[in-house]
């Protein structure tokens, strides 16, 4: 939370991979705690997007991305341009995950993130395939990242 309040730390950023409570606790002045983020849950997004849009007007002013992680509703990807305008993209979850192992698969969705973008491909596309990473790690009942990322 601390974190957030510092603006010159936050203009640097140009993608950051908050759960909800998290994204709650970096937007200043936003409570975080369990009926709150359960609330920020269930207002069809509204809370989670304002909170996301007082963040993002914070990040690298060229352009910024939040990859925010929403457990059984998915991910939503906000993302700010060179102006203030921000878009919203939602990945609903995936039916059917036999969730063994929950640990690791927010790092494992932002790993295959990053490499995607760094193979060239665009946010959405990231995103696609960070949850596939994630996913996989969640199925994975004896290790927090599963070995089968990437094959």
């Amino acid at each position: 939370a601390e974190l957030g309040r510092n603006k010159d730390f936050l203009s640097y950023l140009s993608y950051a991979f908050p759960n909800v409570d998290e994204l709650l606790a970096m937007a200043d002045g936003w409570p975080d705690s369990k009926e709150d983020v359960r609330e920020a849950e269930q207002d069809e997004m509204r809370t989670i997007k304002i909170a996301a849009e007082e963040l993002l007007l914070k990040m690298q002013p060229s352009g910024a991305h939040l990859v925010i992680t929403m457990g059984k509703d998915g991910v939503l990807l906000a993302s700010k341009a060179s102006g203030n305008e921000i878009a919203y993209r939602h990945f609903p979850a995936v039916d059917g995950i036999e969730m063994k192992n929950s640990t690791g698969a927010g790092d494992s969705l932002c790993g295959a993130f990053v490499h995607a973008l760094l193979e060239g491909k665009g946010e959405a596309e990231a995103v696609r395939i960070g949850m596939d990473a994630a996913i996989k790690s969640l199925s994975c009942g004896d290790r927090a990242i599963s070995p089968k990322i990437g094959i």
